[in-house]
């Protein structure tokens, strides 16, 4: 793969599997404006015409932070292959360099599967399996923990959970406080079809919770643990008292008495 001094007008950054973060972009700013661009982006090259024509792969946080700081190139590295080439490579990319979310994960997986199935890179799930174990049937599973260096079993539930919600209601999710291991495998247990319903049932009924009251932030809730905690403390040292009291009011042994007698 060559490495190719772009303009950035020429890379087209078409839908991508994860939205870019400002966040990300600001401290890549703050470090290519340090030291430049240690890492090229990744672009795809197809014949257009006489030309050539660009489309990123990866490196989205790159390019915007170059594009916001005003610069008129990109070093990149070049790749040529098909759309599936282009799409595994920004898969692979996510995964080993972004902390995807469980919701992305599960996406992931189920686009590498099918991608790695298509270019003959994995075998295909056999027929007459049961639906149960859909996370199973190919090896998909086993080669991706080792590739990653996971637990087969983690794979194996992602891949589950892609699979069994509907893609649209899984895009819904990613990203939002909905994004979480419990809500997906609640939808996964719900018949496609009804899966929207629940995201809405689920969402509702998150949104009634009342979180607890932070001491800090509310005096009510202030006052009221001082007051408990006052309470305790004179509960322990009235039991003290009493525990003290008990030992002085004992009556004292008198020899002389019991000498006389």
């Amino acid at each position: 793969m060559k490495t190719e001094r772009l303009f950035l007008v020429d890379i087209v950054v078409a839908d991508r599997l994860r939205a870019v973060s400002e966040t990300k972009v600001s401290a890549l700013k703050a470090s290519i404006a340090e030291i430049g661009l240690r890492t090229p982006v990744t672009v795809s090259a197809t014949p257009d015409g006489n030309d050539w024509s660009y489309r990123l792969v990866a490196g989205a946080h790159r390019l915007e932070a170059l594009r916001q700081l005003g610069e008129e190139f990109a070093d990149c590295f070049v790749m040529e292959g098909d759309d599936d080439d282009a799409a595994l490579w920004e898969i692979d990319e996510n995964f080993a360099r972004a902390e995807l979310t469980d919701a992305q994960r599960a996406d992931h997986h189920v686009r590498r599967e099918e991608i790695m199935i298509r270019k003959g890179l994995v075998k295909d799930a056999p027929k007459g399996g049961r639906p149960g174990n859909l996370d199973k049937l190919s090896k998909y599973s086993a080669q991706a923990a080792s590739e990653f260096g996971v637990d087969e079993r983690t794979i194996r539930r992602d891949l589950a959970r892609g699979k069994k919600i509907d893609a649209d209601v899984l895009a819904e999710v990613s990203g939002t406080d909905l994004d979480k291991g419990v809500v997906l495998d609640e939808l996964a247990s719900t018949p496609k079809p009804d899966q929207r319903a629940k995201l809405a049932e689920i969402a509702e009924r998150r949104s009634t919770v009342r979180p607890a009251p932070d001491p800090l932030n509310d005096p009510e809730a202030h006052e009221k643990q001082l007051s408990g905690l006052m309470s305790a403390w004179n509960r322990a040292a009235a039991v003290v008292r009493q525990e003290f009291l008990l030992r002085i009011e004992e009556p004292v042994f008198d020899n002389t008495s019991a000498g006389a007698s």
